[in-house]
């Protein structure tokens, strides 16, 4: 064996390990291989061959010497061109080779005239892509000869290096893995020169465009672009650092290991030269980049959760977004507006799932796969387009097939480490777990590991089974096959042949994933895709399942691939092999203002499938994982094509297929391209798992060698024939001289050339095998001849070199393809913009799409060669017509765009002025690049906003100045002045103020220091500073006179005597100068004036004052007998003065004041002296004025007048005062109004008929369940309300796993089965957006043994509609249900679906709606307590006045968080004293659409209120285009309903009722907090600005509700002030500047302190608590929530369809509308035409039915007017003109009140059986059509849709009450009658007998007997007999008769006078009853006596 070894490693052929001992062969093993490629890898000699046709390669990690062009030449002399027979002197031959494998290749194809086909197979990292390069490029060198020949040769290896590019990527094993499978053909002509190639790539790898892990990247062309882009496109595209993008950075490794390929600006210029090569234009290119750099910024967008739950993420760096939607062509809020919404299409409807942040990051790198993937694809398919052959062109002669696919691999240790070969593989991975492309990877590479197997051993496949028919046998060799591993992935095949749904582990995986995209597949998909894996191939030797239990364990699962064993997560699984893209991304890139993003989106890369009723609305796309071309046929050696029995069927290109499906078909039909080849195999193998050049890890490629079969291989191959020949015409042509038969004359050749029989050849029965040896050898020498001229059968030399005429043979124009492929021939411009179906024909407009009905940019018969030209844009169908025609009897209009001029009110001019005026100096070009808004109207919004923003600021601003610092202004010196009270209150250690001398000083820092310099007299005793604090001290600091009275005293030793003083502290006294006794500093004659004064002006703190009324009191006072006066305001004391004159008896010397001045102060003491005194001082001298006045000044000043109670400085405190008794007024009103005490009423149960109204949009199961739920379970009688409940769109909300109006569809119990047709009506939108479909259902709803009647209307939108379809919010649900009233109220026209909601509560659920009183509104995610309605019925029917009330409404989840717990007590008090004090007044401000009862119509005249045409006509403004009017219409549509009912309504009143009681959820966290609040606020400030204009509101005096309106609005605009004030309040109180503000913390407590008295008096305690909680967060209501909303108060969604561009006068307006909108599409009926038609259409006649009657006399009721209708007014005259509807007074003015008739019924529990065909569902209406015509099918939903239908028809009846079909165990609990059916009539009667549903009147009763039924209902009809009297003065007898047939039909424990006056009222409608009460009253008594 070590001789075969050594000769192995020589010769370098594996098959030399095979030996023979005696009759036994003996094959190698695994270490025998081993062994030899060691030893060759030691020797840099990688190749080995394994016999002729398979080569094994040890991927060296390295360039070597022998690869290079010398050495490719030399093998090319030597195997391929040399002809001569081997000798003994020849030199030795080649080492194995690519070079030389390619040479055998070729020589076969070419002198054989056989297709090729190569397959390299490895693991990844083993060198396959780059082995099949270099045996690619010498398969070139070989075939391409003239000029055009070399150019095409470099065109294919250009492809190669643009794959490379786009398709490779860095991998943990291998840093250029293929990421994608590869099927070149090189297409040779008969002369075996290269004429042609075709690239097919299929299974591009997408998470790398995502997430990488450790060391890996993403696809070669992001870092090649960002290492070699130019300084131009690095300005251009604002290129960054790859680790700034995050895609890239993810990982971290931005380089590629250092070799040979490893510099990405090299990569870079080889893939331009390449691109160029293939004949990319340099605007291709740039396109190219661009999508490249706007997939790299997507990477980059990052989201943030919305501010609700019924909001969608947002992103949160806008400017990214910016970017990549400038670089996509399309507006960013319209690219924000998909990667936030996911659109779906399920049961032939579309839906919206509203997108968490976490969910816009999925779409966003759905996006981002999708994108470059069918960026790829059209790299290829440009390529291809340079390089394939036209449709026209013959096939090629021969073909030489390379297949590449990415290698088996696994991140488990068994793919990353050869240490784990040595033990078992555990499943967890250090490198994380392996995913859905890992599982794509290996399950295709174990197909062709399958497919390779079965070629090379079975001989039922391939040659093999040629050579063994013809009885050549082979050495039979036993394998280990992995048939199992491929039968568990795609189960039992019984052949090749490709197959559209798969078996085994794929169908199971195909079931998951269409599941999913039907959207049936839940949230746990994945994890019911793992058990249903583990329960049916669990006991498959193949699979594995999980071991352990551990969580990092349950979500995966194993395959016992032919490598190995690997595990893969099941994680997403099912979503990424449905592998689906948003068909609103298809919509929005179609759209794109950039050509090339529009063509690429419009190609045959996408598999958009159409909606089944409208080919031109994609509703799901998917870019394809299969080839976009099929594979070209290989024609056999006798020129012939496959079969048609042969021909795989073909996926069709525009469905969407599971990802797996379309690999295995991918290569069922490479496959079966391959069964026409011959196979070469070429073995690849990795050295080592750390990419050393060097190293040779042998327990890796040990386990590479068992798991390729490499022994097995070897010894099959040890006996291996290439070519073969019949026996005559090996003669004929090798050896046509020898003699003999054909056997003999192969034996002379064989003999004479020495061949081993067995061995070099093989004789069949008819054929002769030859080895490659033997046959080259005989071919060489044929080829010598033909090289010699010999001749050689006509056959051309090989190698000649013509050019093969002009270089242009690459410049092609093709024509129609073969069937199946996807392209035509256009130039390159216009590859995507074609398309073949699956029987090849050509679609001439593949772009059509859905938004808005127009089609994308299209071929329109002709070519587009360039591609930033946009394709004309074809009219396309228009969404209902194509021009103004006809349909029946309507007209449908179409519109055009146009820009409106609408006229500018003077009020909205002056505004903009003002707003101008503001911001003016903010110039717009800033807005729109700085503040991203491109559009005019929201620039100007912001500005409104701004200014709004800037005027509320001022208008707090002057809040707080006026009461700060106005009064200030006005009273500058108000706090710097006391009295001598207010003094005396700082006798504090830290407080110590004193008076002297008419001032006030401070001498708190002073006083304590001991100052005297006398011995033993301290000047700090306590007991002396105790008495002096807050003193006067004026007499204890006397001046000297001298000093004070210079020139008028001379006496150094006069002194003043005080009249009023004692001296209760002689130490404390400072006299000074020369009346000083002792020798101490005061001894100084200067002491005063130089010591004492200059330092006490340092304390001095402001004047002493005295208020006048003390001034005069003390002067009169006769024990004080003051003598002082106010001269200019100061206050001058004489007192002391005149009492030393008096001392001294008026001695010269002490009278040194002029007597005059003291004459004037003794005479007027007490009273201001101005006048006099200034006479006196005119008198004087001026040096004698001026000495007395400084006398007085210095030595008799007493203070000032206290001018604080000036009306100057009291003005600030008047008007505060009476704004806060206004305030406090306020408070108490509401604190009475809140009082209400006593218990709670308990009216008795009404028997008002009310719509209990359920808007909902995204709420979740549990709400809404909760909310029906309790609507049911209202204790009011259960066949008196109607449960009607409006879907707002069709959508997902966050959380929820179906769309909302699946959930409520599915709580009420209706068969998922059940779909009736979309209907049209008018919504509330601009545009288009007014066209709405709609869906109705309807039943009865059970429920704690209530039976409730519901309805619900499902808004499912305009199939082109992609975002939210159907969704027009909250106001539009709300016009929906108060037009239609309005329509039913007035009797006008109805759109069909105000039809058939008619006709279904009507006949379905059997109540007439003009019954309908009341409308009770509820939020879905609000609960009612079971009293509430009939509590506010009740109020409502005891006060006619009362248009609309609302209850209490409480938090249900109070205690969830801080943010709910602060808003219980905000919720209690805004109801209790906000809307308890406005009802007071009649006017609550606000009914919450929560919770809150209307109206329909006045109780006495039957008026129409809320269904009035001017509350429906303001309300349904569909034009919302200002901010003002978005936040009246957008914001607060509630608050708004109710500004518009006390607007046009203001003798009505509104009112509050707290008995009344709901709970509703309020938001958890500050977010939701805030954006509902913003919203609050800033409607509540526009609504009341409405508000406060309107003269009407209800008020007295002063006290109107105007005045309080304005109040309010005044209120929350300052609300910021108030906080701010209160924090300077504290602030002052805090540092001492301010005293106690004892009137603010009164106000403060009165208002709290009556609040809390409210909860003690009704006892609810613990809102004490709630209200600490609400006063804690004060600051968050006050001031957070006030200035966020204000400043946010723009910040809502702007539609395109209505684009405001300038407002002057007139407002411009642009329509931007795809779809065009006119009234006239919406055909109108009223109610008697659908039911005349439905009985021409419907009712069996006497001829149809055989009975013999008389013909029909009811005539044909005249359809309604074709004129186009006025929106929302189509009532009998404009204005509130209004039909007397009340039931018991007027019968015969309410057609609806119909008494007979029953009408065709569109509820599912008729059958019908029309002869009309269905129409389209989103057909242009025609006339007739449903629900106006019979038709088959129904277009409705009722829960009893699913009834047998074969019962025999009843009798008729007027009703056609649902209640009649009710089974026993669902009667509902309020029977009139036990045994009698509440509604009356047969049990299957009504409108559900007969054919459709109802015979006519005249008509018996059909089927036979029938039990006599009473058929009264009170829910259709009052009356209980036949129709109505119109005898004016019925006759006693009839009266009691009729009074007898009434009661004898009700349940008499339930039946009142009243109710039994109101039915004789109807019954005799024209008579006055009024007079004739008492004998009603008579009869009554005496029928009930009788009976």
């Amino acid at each position: 064996m070590a001789s075969n070894s050594t000769q192995a490693i020589a010769s370098g052929d594996l098959v030399d390990l095979v030996s023979s001992s005696g009759s036994a062969i003996i094959y190698p093993s695994d270490d025998a291989i081993l062994a030899v490629l060691q030893a060759r890898f030691r020797a840099d000699l990688p190749y080995t061959r394994v016999g002729t046709t398979n080569l094994v390669v040890v991927n060296p990690y390295k360039t070597l010497a022998n690869v290079n062009d010398l050495s490719a030449k030399d093998y090319e002399d030597r195997c391929y061109k040399d002809t001569s027979l081997p000798m003994v002197d020849s030199p030795r031959p080649l080492q194995p080779h690519l070079y030389e494998q390619a040479a055998k290749v070729y020589l076969l194809m070419r002198r054989r005239n056989e297709s090729q086909a190569v397959i390299t197979r490895g693991i990844t990292g083993s060198g396959k892509s780059s082995s099949l390069r270099l045996f690619m490029n010498q398969i070139l060198r070989l075939s391409s000869h003239s000029k055009k020949e070399t150019k095409l040769a470099e065109q294919i290896q250009a492809l190669g290096t643009l794959l490379d590019s786009f398709g490779n990527a860095k991998t943990l094993m291998n840093p250029n893995a293929s990421r994608h499978g590869r099927y070149l053909e090189l297409h040779f002509n008969e002369r075996g020169r290269i004429s042609s190639a075709k690239a097919l790539t299929y299974g591009l790898d997408k998470t790398r465009l995502n997430h990488l892990t450790f060391e890996e990247r993403s696809y070669h062309v992001f870092y090649q672009f960002l290492a070699g882009a130019t300084v131009a496109e690095r300005d251009h595209f604002n290129l960054e650092d790859p680790s700034d993008y995050a895609l890239l950075a993810s990982s971290g490794t931005y380089r590629l290991p250092s070799g040979p390929f490893s510099d990405d600006a090299i990569g870079m210029s080889d893939l331009r030269a390449a691109m160029r090569t293939l004949g990319f234009k340099p605007k291709h290119m740039t396109s190219i980049f661009s999508l490249l750099v706007a997939i790299l910024q997507l990477g980059n967008l990052q989201f943030a959760d919305g501010d609700a739950s019924d909001v969608s993420a947002y992103v949160s760096n806008a400017p990214v977004l910016d970017q990549v939607a400038r670089l996509l062509g399309v507006a960013p809020e319209d690219l924000s507006q998909v990667l936030t919404n996911k659109t779906s299409y399920v049961r032939k409807e579309l839906y919206t799932v509203i997108l968490n942040a976490q969910q816009s990051s999925a779409q966003r790198d759905h996006l981002v796969r999708d994108l470059y993937a069918i960026l790829f694809q059209f790299t290829v398919e440009t390529s291809n387009h340079r390089l394939a052959p036209g449709s026209k062109d013959p096939l090629p002669s021969t073909q030489i097939i390379l297949l590449d696919q990415a290698g088996y691999q696994t991140r488990g240790p068994a793919g990353t480490t050869s240490i784990s070969l040595t033990g078992a593989t555990p499943l967890i991975s250090a490198y994380g777990q392996n995913g859905f492309d890992e599982f794509c990877i290996n399950f295709t590479d174990e197909l062709l590991h399958s497919y390779v197997q079965r070629y090379i051993f079975e001989d039922t496949v391939g040659p093999n089974v040629q050579m063994v028919k013809d009885g050549v046998t082979l050495p039979a060799i036993a394998t280990m096959d992995n048939g199992a591993c491929v039968e568990l992935i795609r189960g039992a095949q019984l052949s090749e042949r490709a197959q559209r749904k798969p078996g085994g582990l794929l169908g199971v995986l195909n079931k998951a994933s269409s599941s999913y995209k039907s959207g049936k597949g839940g949230e746990r998909r994945d994890d019911d895709l793992l058990q249903e894996l583990n329960s049916r191939f669990g006991v498959h030797n193949s699979y594995v399942a999980s071991a352990s239990g551990s969580a990092a364990d349950r979500t995966l699962f194993g395959i016992n691939h032919y490598a190995g064993q690997a595990s893969y997560d099941v994680k997403q699984f099912v979503e990424k092999d449905a592998d689906l893209l948003d068909s609103a991304f298809v919509t929005l890139l179609r759209n794109s203002s950039d050509p090339f993003v529009s063509k690429l989106l419009s190609g045959p890369g996408l598999a958009a499938e159409r909606h089944m009723k409208d080919e031109n609305i994609v509703v799901q796309a998917q870019v394809s994982s299969r080839p976009l071309r099929t594979a070209t046929p290989i024609l056999s050696t006798f020129n012939t094509v496959p079969s048609a029995a042969d021909e795989h069927p073909h996926l069709d290109p525009s469905k969407t297929y599971p990802v797996t499906s379309q690999l295995n078909f991918t290569l069922s039909e490479i496959f079966a391209s391959l069964d026409r080849t011959r196979v070469w195999c070429i073995t690849c193998i990795r050295p080592n798992d750390s990419g050393s050049s060097n190293s040779f890890d042998k327990r890796r490629v040990k386990a590479q060698i068992r798991s390729l079969l490499l022994p097995d291989v070897t010894s099959r191959r040890s006996v291996e024939y290439v070519a073969d020949l019949e026996l005559g015409e090996f003669c004929e042509r090798y050896v046509p001289t020898m003699q003999g038969s054909d056997r003999e004359r192969i034996m002379q050749c064989a003999r004479a050339n020495g061949w081993s029989e067995g061995e070099d050849y093989a004789i069949g029965q008819g054929r002769i095998w030859l080895s490659y040896q033997v046959w080259k050898m005989v071919e060489d020498r044929l080829r010598a001849l033909e090289k010699g001229g010999g001749g050689g059968g006509g056959a051309s030399r090989e190698d000649d070199d013509d050019d093969g005429g002009p270089d242009e043979g690459t410049e092609y124009t093709h024509g129609t393809l073969e069937p199946g492929q996807p392209y035509f021939g256009e130039s390159a411009d216009n590859l995507l913009l074609t398309r073949a179906g699956a029987d090849g024909s050509r679609y001439q407009d593949p772009n059509m799409y859905g938004a808005g009905g127009l089609p994308t940019p299209t071929l329109q018969n002709q070519e587009w060669n360039e591609w930033d030209k946009k394709s004309p844009v074809s009219p396309g169908p228009a969404p209902y017509s194509n021009a103004s025609k006809e349909t029946g009897d309507i007209v449908v209009k179409e519109t055009q765009n146009a820009v409106e001029e609408v006229p500018t009110s003077s009020t909205r001019r002056w505004w903009l002025w003002l707003v101008w005026l503001c911001t003016w100096l903010i110039p717009s070009f800033m807005l729109r690049y700085i503040g991203r808004m491109k559009r005019p109207d929201i620039r100007l919004a912001w500005r409104e906003k701004v200014t709004i923003f800037w005027l509320i600021f001022i208008l707090n601003a002057v809040v707080i100045f006026y009461i700060i610092e106005f009064g200030r202004l006005l009273c500058p010196n108000f706090d710097k002045a006391w009295t001598s009270n207010e003094v005396a209150q700082h006798q504090g250690v830290t407080d110590y103020w004193v008076s002297v001398q008419g001032a006030v000083y401070d001498l708190t820092n002073f006083i304590h220091g001991d100052h005297s310099d006398i011995p033993n007299e301290p000047s700090n005793d306590p007991d002396t500073l105790e008495t002096l604090a807050g003193q006067d001290l004026t007499y204890f600091f006397p001046p000297p006179l001298v000093l004070a009275c210079p020139q008028l005293v001379t006496d150094n030793t006069m002194a003043i005597t005080p009249k009023n003083f004692t001296d209760y502290t002689p130490l404390a006294i400072h006299v000074s100068g020369h009346l000083q006794t002792q020798t101490t500093a005061l001894s100084s004659s200067n002491w005063y004036s130089q010591t004492f004064f200059p330092k006490m002006k340092t304390f001095k703190k402001g004047p002493l004052v005295w208020e006048k009324k003390v001034i005069a009191a003390m002067a009169a006072d006769t024990n004080i007998a003051k003598v002082w006066g106010v001269w200019e305001k100061k206050l001058f004391d004489l007192t002391d003065y005149v009492n030393t004159l008096s001392l001294n008896q008026n001695t010269g010397s002490y009278a040194f004041l002029d007597t005059n001045l003291v004459s004037v102060f003794r005479q007027q003491s007490g009273q201001d002296i101005t006048k006099p005194l200034n006479v006196v001082l005119n008198s004087m001298t001026a040096a004698n004025r001026q000495l007395n006045l400084a006398c007085l000044n210095n030595a008799f000043l007493a203070g000032e007048v206290d001018f604080r109670k000036t009306a100057r400085c009291q003005v600030q405190n008047y008007f505060l005062i009476a704004a806060s008794v206004v305030l406090m007024t306020s408070m108490v009103l509401k604190f009475l109004a809140a009082l209400q005490l006593g218990s709670k009423r308990q009216p008795e149960l009404q028997d008002k008929f009310v719509l209990c109204q359920v808007p909902c949009y995204t709420e979740g199961e549990d709400s809404l369940r909760r909310t029906i739920d309790s609507l049911a379970a209202l204790n009011y009688d259960d066949k008196r309300k109607l449960i009607f409940i409006i879907c707002d769109g069709n959508i997902i909300g966050s959380g929820n796993d179906r769309t909302t109006p699946r959930i409520v569809l599915d709580i009420l119990g209706v068969d998922p089965q059940l779909d009736p047709e979309p209907l049209l009506f008018k919504s509330v939108g601009e545009g288009s957006k007014a066209l709405n479909y709609g869906k109705i259902y309807s039943g009865l709803y059970e429920f704690e043994g209530h039976v409730v009647p519901y309805m619900v209307v499902v808004k499912v939108g305009k199939p082109t509609e992609r975002t939210k379809p159907g969704n027009r919010g909250k106001r539009d649900s709300q016009i929906l249900l108060l037009h239609y009233l309005n329509r039913v109220h007035f009797d006008e026209a109805m759109s069909p679906l105000e039809l058939e909601i008619y006709h279904q509560m009507r006949n379905v659920i059997g109540i007439d709606p003009a019954f309908y009183e009341y409308i009770f509104t509820v939020d879905a995610d609000t609960t009612v307590t079971p009293d509430s309605l009939n509590r506010l019925v009740a109020s409502s029917a005891d006060d006619s006045a009362i248009i609309g009330i609302c209850g209490e409404t409480k938090l249900e989840n109070e205690q969830t968080s801080w943010w709910t717990m602060i808003q219980v007590y905000e919720y209690y008090i805004s109801h209790h004293l906000s809307k308890a004090f406005e009802s007071l007044f009649g006017s609550v401000t606000c009914l919450p659409g929560c919770f809150s009862l209307y109206r329909i119509r006045t109780a006495d005249k039957g008026r129409p209120i809320i269904i009035s045409n001017r509350i429906i006509e303001e309300y349904a403004e569909p034009n919302v285009d200002t901010l003002h009017k978005k936040n009246l219409f957008s914001l607060g549509e509630d608050r708004f309903l109710t500004t518009l009912l006390m607007k046009h309504f203001p003798t009505f009143k509104t009112k509050f009722c707290p008995d009344a009681v709901a709970h509703t959820v309020a938001p958890e966290s500050w977010r939701i907090l805030f954006s509902q609040r913003r919203r609050w606020i800033n409607s509540t400030v526009h609504n009341l600005c409405e508000l406060v204009i309107l003269p009407e509101l209800i008020g007295f005096c002063c006290f109107s509700m105007r005045f309080f309106v304005f109040i309010d609005l005044l209120g929350t605009l300052i609300l910021p002030a108030t906080v701010v004030y209160l924090i300077y309040l504290i602030i002052v109180v805090a540092i001492g500047a301010s005293a106690l503000p004892q009137i603010a913390l009164i106000m403060l407590a009165v208002t709290y302190g009556l609040q809390a008295l409210v909860f003690i008096i009704k006892r609810e305690f613990m809102l004490v608590g709630w209200m600490i909680v609400y006063l804690l967060s004060y600051p968050v209501y006050s001031f957070f929530l006030p200035v966020y909303s204000f400043w946010c108060m723009d910040e809502f969604g702007w539609g395109n369809t209505r684009l405001v561009i300038g407002e002057g006068k007139e407002k411009k307006v642009i329509m931007n509308d795809d779809e065009k909108f006119d009234d006239s599409m919406i055909p109108l009926k009223k109610f008697s035409e659908y039911e005349a038609e439905a009985w021409e259409s419907g009712s069996r006649h006497s001829d149809d039915t055989g009975y013999d009657s008389k013909p029909r006399s009811r005539s044909h009721a005249p359809r309604s007017q074709n004129a186009s209708p006025l929106p929302y007014q189509q009532a009998s005259q404009s204005g509130d003109y209004f039909r007397d509807t009340n039931m018991t007074y007027n019968n015969s003015s309410n057609p609806n009140l119909r008494l007979g008739g029953s009408q065709l019924s569109h509820s599912n529990i008729s059958s019908h059986h029309g002869q009309q065909p269905p129409m389209s569902q989103f057909a242009p209406p025609q006339l007739p059509i449903m629900p106006f015509g019979g038709g088959p099918g129904s277009v409705a939903g009722s829960d009893y849709g699913h009834m047998p239908m074969g019962m025999p028809p009843m009798g008729y009846q007027n009703t056609g009450s649902m209640y009649g079909m009710v089974p026993p165990a669902m009667v509902p609990r309020n029977t009139f009658m036990p045994g009698m059916n509440p509604f009356g009539g047969a049990g299957f009667g009504g409108s559900q007998s007969g054919r459709f549903g109802g015979v006519p009147p005249s008509l018996p009763p059909i089927g036979g007997d029938t039990r006599p039924m009473s058929t009264f209902s009170m829910a259709t009809t009052v009356n209980p007999f036949a129709g109505p009297s119109m005898n004016p003065n019925p006759s006693d007898d009839e009266l009691f008769m009729a009074l007898r047939n009434y009661l004898s039909t009700q349940d008499l424990m339930t039946v009142t006078k009243k109710t039994a006056r109101e039915a004789i009222a109807v019954k005799f409608p024209k008579a006055d009853l009024a007079l004739r009460k008492d004998f009603l009253n008579q009869s009554i008594d005496k029928i009930l006596s009788e009976s």
